[in-house]
């Protein structure tokens, strides 16, 4: 319990701090902070203070409340907060209605930028990939048809020696091809899952929570007029 000079004295303002924590569908925490709400408890009809009076108000200086005042300090905070209970309640519920609405937006504007990104990056991969390994393959089909035509010459050789090179070499060309090929695969099918799975679930909101965790009273101290 605190007190500030420049209100006045019959006024008790609550400072609600409330832990906001957003979760998505991999259950991963993507945003938490604690928000203070400055809340005016005049009658059963709280108000909300401005954000520019709170911030005014906010650096001044509060010291605690005397032990001597503390008695008749409590029982008007106590009486203040009896008659706003309900309405801070509602006032609650309606915030995390709010708060539960503004980020969903947040969401679901960030999965469309996010899925425009992956597919376009993937893309590019992809592209570059198939490009780079045509390239390449084209260089390793010229040397293994040069290694093929040398052995075909090789007279030297018998046959059958001239047959297991030409075999060997015939199973190191579809190695080449299929590697790159299961390379290609895993890009796509990498590319699918980020797609249709991770990047949707970590841009959609699954769950939020919004409670009171402390509060601040701020009694005036000031005259009553």
């Amino acid at each position: 319990i605190t007190q500030v000079s420049s209100l006045k004295k019959d006024i008790v303002l609550g400072v609600l701090s409330c832990l906001l924590e957003v979760s998505n569908e991999l259950r991963e925490t993507v945003h938490q902070e604690v928000l203070s709400i400055p809340i005016l408890l005049a009658s059963e009809d709280i108000e909300i203070m401005g954000d520019d009076d709170w911030k005014e108000l906010e650096d001044v200086p509060r010291p605690q409340i005397e032990d001597k005042d503390l008695p008749e300090v409590t029982a008007k905070i106590r009486s203040a907060w009896v008659k706003s209970e309900h309405s801070i309640e509602i006032f609650i519920k309606e915030r995390k209605k709010e708060l539960v609405g503004e980020f969903r937006n947040r969401f679901q504007k960030r999965l469309k930028e996010e899925l425009k990104l992956t597919k376009a990056d993937y893309d590019v991969r992809i592209k570059d990939l198939e490009k780079r390994d045509a390239e390449w393959l084209e260089r390793q089909k010229k040397a293994f048809d040069k290694q093929m035509a040398k052995l075909s010459q090789r007279e030297l050789f018998a046959k059958d020696d001239i047959g297991k090179e030409i075999a060997m070499k015939e199973l190191e060309w579809e190695t080449f091809n299929r590697e790159n090929e299961q390379l290609l695969n895993l890009l796509r099918e990498e590319r699918e899952l980020m797609i249709d799975k991770i990047i949707p679930q970590r841009y959609t909101m699954a769950n939020l929570e919004f409670w009171p965790i402390g509060v601040e009273f701020i009694v005036g101290g000031g005259s009553k007029a």
